[in-house]
Order: structure tokens, then C-alpha cells, then sequence
């Protein structure tokens, strides 16, 4: 394969790129590469830059900085370098300095900005393997995307995916590439490299195209998948009452494999993270429980719970803590659920100006339609559920309670008193770009 065949590739990631492109660039083979391609065949429009990630495992890391830095050099290319601490804490070596490269990549880009990542035919093909072999479903078979997002104002980019390693090999030894080699890619205690070393080889020695049809069926599983998600979109958009809240008896009335389609969706569309195959086993096991039950099926960031035939999904909820905070009506504030911008406006004058914002202190009630009615009472009518009312958020105005903030996800998001009404209620999750 010659440096023009594989243009259109390149040309291709150009085209659904921001202003500037950013390389990952590790200092082996493959990311030089995909450097010295992307410089060959960059449009004048857009600036190429370089991100290197120094996690400090082992004894070459340095030497890998500093051929990153003379692959950059070479073509004039600004390379911005991190050096990370790596800890396991339980989720594996491999897992946590993934963690902490995408963390250094998301730091480095700016909004608009694209990563570039150097994976090609062979890396999909590992990674359907190793998917495989964890009992992974339909979106985990669907291998890396050509294309995602990164953060909300970054996308991440792999222009290489359809081309096979050994043509990369080709291009680099005729471009005169130098490049060092990560010692732990050799290292065959690592999952990705057994299958690379020990198990690829002999599947290719037999048959000549496996790397190539396993990366082909993972672009046909994902095509799958999205029409997948097409239909359950329009099937939750008839069974959705709110955000993250399923009408019970409507997702009963489908069989168990539709209703994990329709959970998986749902969350997907909420960004939170899809639980494990025994979590959601158990939770369509509760989808029948007696109406009285308080069912709560947890998972690492994110939950489920039950109440009144609806089905809430969101992230897991804990007790707030006692808060108690000044406030300038509209303006944002710092709360334990993340940040909330809110603008309140009083309908009459004479009003007190709202100073506080406070959590549930006991006995409080709100002024509605003329009468100071017990919180319990607002509750049952706009049916929030038991567990977002002990997360409510207070806001007060000289002594008086003039509005409650449900936490996020929750509708209503603002009750309000008489002679007040609340322009805008937006939360922003603190975790997230």
C-alpha cells in the first residue's frame, strides 16, 4: 500500500476534523506514522500539533519521549508532553493508565480540537478478540469507532482503522521513519499482547484475512447497532414520561431482550454508564415486583429504581449532606449535586431579595395558591419521588421559603411560591466536560 492509496483516509479524517488536529503520539511505529502521514497531507487550513503521554512504567519511557520529540522536530511540529502517575487502585495497570492518557489528552485539547489516534485493522481485530472473550454483547463486538466524542467540544478520530499494520510497516521503512519500541508491548501477561503475539499469528497462518474479516464484521456490528438504536429511540419516545423515566407497564409488555435494548438506550441517552450483564439481569428481574416494593438496582455510576409504575435511571443518588449556602439570585452555585444556575424573579413588589440557599432543615412549608401547604402535600401532587425529595435544595429570601430545586434529572426542577416564578434551572455535572 503507497502513501497515495492511503490518502483518502487521511483526507477523509481532515474532513470531519476541527481547526486543529492533534497526533497521540507514543513514539513507536505506528503513531509516527500516522504523524508523518498526517503532515504529508494536511490541509493548509488546519494546524497539526502532537500530544505525548510519559506514564513513567518502566525504563524506556523516557527514551519514547525523546523520540517523540525528535519525530516532531523533524517536520516542525509543537509536541506537548505529560508526565502522569499511574495508579492501579483495583482496576488493572492497563485500565488506569488509559484513565490517566485520555484524562492528559482532554487537558490538552481545546474546544473544536480533534485527537487523531494511530489504531489500524490489526488493533480492531484485537480488540473484537478480547471482547469476545469477556462476553462482550452487540456494542462491545462493534470494536473502536472510526469516530466519537472525546468531551462535549472534542471528537476523537482514527483514521488508520481499515488499514492493515504490515502496510504501515511498508510506508514508515520507506519514509525512513524512526521510531523506538515500548518494551510492554512485548510483554505477553498483558491480554492485548498474548492475543497479538501468540494468537493472531497462528489465526492469520491459516487464515490469510482474519485480522481483516474480524475488523470488517466489528464495522458491520456497529451499523447493526446503530439501527438498533434507531428503533428504540422511537419506541422510548412512546414510553418516555421525562427524561430517564419509563413508563412500567409499557416495558413490561416486551420481552426481556427488548427491554434491556430499551434500558441500554435509555441510559446511553442520559450519558450514564451501562451496567454489567448480571446488574441488568437483576434489574429486569425487579420489573415485576409487587407495586409497594422499593426496588434499587445499583452499578458503578449509575442505578435504577422503582416507584408508581415508572422505571427512574440516572446516576446513584446519596443522602445531602446538611447545606447551607449564600446566594445571588441568578448566578451559578456550587452544590453537592454539581453546579446550578437558576434565575428566580419575584411577580409582585416589595419582595424580599433571595439571599440563601440551604437543605432541608424539618417543618418547612411553601406558599401555594394562598396557602402555606406542608411539603409532603406539594410532593404527592407533583409526584416527585421519596428519594429526590431528600435531596431537594432550598432557596430562601429574607426568612421565607420562596422556591424548592429538585436535584438533577428530576421534573418538576423548581417548585416555586406564590408571586415568584423561576426562569431558568439548568444543572451542569462537575464530572463531565
Amino acid at each position: 500500500m503507497t502513501e497515495h492509496q492511503v490518502q483518502p483516509y487521511l483526507e477523509h479524517g481532515f474532513s470531519i476534523s476541527g481547526a486543529c488536529v492533534w497526533v497521540a503520539l507514543s513514539g513507536g511505529m505506528d503513531s509516527a506514522c500516522l504523524l508523518h502521514l498526517a503532515h504529508r497531507f494536511c490541509p493548509a487550513r488546519t494546524e497539526l500539533k502532537a500530544v505525548h503521554v510519559n506514564h513513567g512504567l518502566h525504563a524506556e519511557a523516557g527514551a519514547l519521549e525523546a523520540a517523540c520529540e525528535r519525530q516532531c522536530q523533524a517536520l516542525g511540529i509543537e509536541l506537548v508532553c505529560h508526565r502522569v502517575t499511574v495508579d492501579p487502585d483495583g482496576d488493572g495497570l492497563e485500565a488506569a493508565a488509559r484513565r490517566v492518557r485520555y484524562a492528559a489528552f482532554e487537558q490538552t485539547l481545546e474546544p473544536g480540537d480533534t485527537l487523531w489516534l494511530a489504531h489500524h485493522c490489526d488493533d480492531q481485530a484485537e480488540t473484537v478478540l478480547l471482547r469476545l472473550l469477556r462476553g462482550s454483547g452487540l456494542t462491545g463486538l462493534g470494536g473502536m469507532a472510526p469516530k466519537r466524542a472525546l468531551t462535549a467540544t472534542c471528537a476523537l478520530v482514527r483514521p488508520l482503522l481499515s488499514v492493515p499494520r504490515a502496510s504501515l510497516v511498508e510506508l514508515s521503512e520507506n519514509a525512513g521513519l524512526v521510531w523506538a519500541e515500548d518494551p510492554t508491548n512485548r510483554d505477553t501477561r498483558f491480554d492485548r499482547n498474548f492475543l497479538r503475539h501468540d494468537v493472531l499469528p497462528r489465526l492469520e497462518a491459516r487464515w490469510t484475512r482474519a485480522s481483516h474479516v474480524l475488523a470488517s464484521t466489528a464495522e458491520l456490528l456497529r451499523g447493526e447497532r446503530a439501527a438498533l438504536m434507531r428503533f428504540a429511540d422511537e419506541v422510548l419516545e412512546r414510553i418516555t414520561c421525562a427524561p430517564g423515566v419509563l413508563e412500567l407497564d409499557a416495558l413490561v409488555a416486551r420481552s426481556p431482550d427488548e427491554q434491556a435494548v430499551l434500558i441500554r438506550c435509555a441510559l446511553a441517552q442520559l450519558e450514564v454508564p451501562l451496567p454489567p450483564r448480571r446488574r441488568l439481569a437483576t434489574l429486569l428481574k425487579q420489573l415485576d415486583a409487587r407495586p409497594d416494593a422499593e426496588v434499587v438496582v445499583k452499578w458503578p455510576g449509575g442505578e435504577a429504581r422503582q416507584w408508581r409504575r415508572r422505571v427512574y435511571l440516572g446516576t446513584p443518588c446519596a443522602e445531602l449532606a446538611p447545606f447551607d449556602a449564600a446566594w445571588e439570585n441568578a448566578t451559578e452555585l456550587t452544590t453537592p449535586w454539581g453546579d446550578w444556575f437558576g434565575a428566580l424573579s419575584s411577580t409582585s413588589s416589595g419582595k424580599a431579595m433571595i439571599d440563601r440557599v440551604t437543605s432541608r432543615r424539618g417543618g418547612e412549608r411553601l406558599r401555594v395558591n394562598g396557602h402555606r401547604r406542608a411539603l409532603k402535600a406539594l410532593f404527592q401532587t407533583y409526584e416527585v419521588p421519596p428519594w429526590q425529595r431528600s435531596q431537594s435544595l432550598f432557596v430562601w429570601a429574607g426568612g421565607e421559603l420562596v422556591a424548592l430545586v429538585l436535584p438533577p434529572g428530576a421534573t418538576p426542577s423548581v417548585l416555586t411560591a406564590d408571586g415568584w416564578t423561576c426562569e431558568a434551572s439548568r444543572w451542569r455535572d462537575r464530572s463531565r466536560p
